[in-house]
């Protein structure tokens, strides 16, 4: 089961996940090494800093609706000891919702990492990534939870499926959750001519609450996903 746990936020999204990236990427001997990268959803900067540490691309660019306070995160990654400064070939970009602003065929890798259950149109998002791939790019997304799985509202402390069975998401008033499906996901990718090439399922055992037993399973039970998509040839 991915979430919450005892480890600490920093070392979650410096050390772990950027971990989990380069090896999901291996499996396929897929290496970030001297590539162009983008971060989409970059979020407070933790992640990318700690996959442009590990993989070591040419370039990496976090992109974001919120601009990154580098300040703070150049404070944080010193007091953790990691680094005294952003390196050289890390920088970050605010973007918008329907748009990443790079050029087209600007990288050869865009990562997500639990972003896209906050994008609120997801087929013009894979639209975007598909623009700004380079051909034979490939797209790398893990998101998680869906929001229909245990707590897809991001309520972790909560009794698991509080927020279908209640109605109430715990959720922060500016924290967007958007309803895709993994299904959902996959005709997004298409449709943005993203093909699918490998899928990791998130999930695990759970007590369905009587109140949901008619919901499908395929939406409950799947906590959330890794896959690999690459870009179509035109």
């Amino acid at each position: 089961m991915e979430g919450p746990t005892d480890i600490s936020w920093f070392d979650d999204h410096y050390f772990t996940a950027p971990r989990q990236i380069v090896d999901f990427l291996a499996g396929d001997n897929l290496s970030l090494a001297g590539r162009k990268v983008a971060d989409l959803g970059t979020g407070d900067g933790i992640i990318a800093l700690g996959l442009h540490q590990l993989a070591q691309p040419a370039d990496l660019t976090g992109f974001d609706l919120d601009p990154v306070d580098e300040e703070g995160l150049v404070a944080i990654a010193r007091a953790q000891g990691v680094v005294d400064a952003l390196p050289a070939g890390l920088q970050f970009v605010q973007s918008s919702e329907d748009r990443i602003p790079a050029p087209n065929a600007a990288f050869d890798f865009v990562v997500s990492w639990s972003a896209f259950e906050h994008i609120s149109d997801v087929r013009g998002m894979c639209r975007e990534v598909y623009r700004v791939l380079a051909p034979g790019g490939v797209l790398m997304i893990q998101l998680f939870p869906f929001y229909f799985s245990e707590h897809g509202d991001h309520g972790w402390g909560r009794p698991g499926f509080a927020h279908l069975v209640s109605g109430i998401d715990e959720t922060p008033d500016d924290a967007y959750l958007n309803r895709i499906t993994l299904d959902d996901l996959h005709r997004a990718l298409l449709a943005g001519g993203l093909r699918t090439g490998k899928v990791e399922l998130i999930h695990h055992a759970f007590h369905l609450p009587s109140e949901l037993v008619e919901l499908p399973l395929s939406d409950l039970a799947i906590g959330g996903v890794k896959l690999l998509a690459v870009k179509a040839l035109e």
